[in-house]
């Protein structure tokens, strides 16, 4: 995930100076852009479909786990239980 925030900006940089640039810069720079953008996004996109579908999703993604909150008391409680 860390990976995003890092390419995306040197992306954009690229892809305004290539065009700013003008030439062969544009001619080699923008294409190679965009199709690493698309295929970052398309990626992203199986990444979160194969997820979904086993079930799962990205961590901290969605409702909590089922889990209220929970007293101190409750807790020691739980654990005399088990002994």
């Amino acid at each position: 995930m860390w990976l995003y925030t890092i390419a995306f900006p040197i992306a954009v940089l690229i892809l305004v100076g290539s065009v700013l640039a003008g030439g062969a810069y544009t001619i080699v720079a923008v294409p190679v852009v965009l199709l690493a953008l698309a295929s970052g996004v398309a990626w992203r996109m199986i990444g979160r479909a194969t997820a979904a579908r086993a079930g799962g999703g990205p961590v901290g993604a969605g409702e909590d786990a089922g889990h209220g909150r929970v007293t101190p008391g409750e807790l020691a409680d739980a654990r005399r239980a088990q002994q």
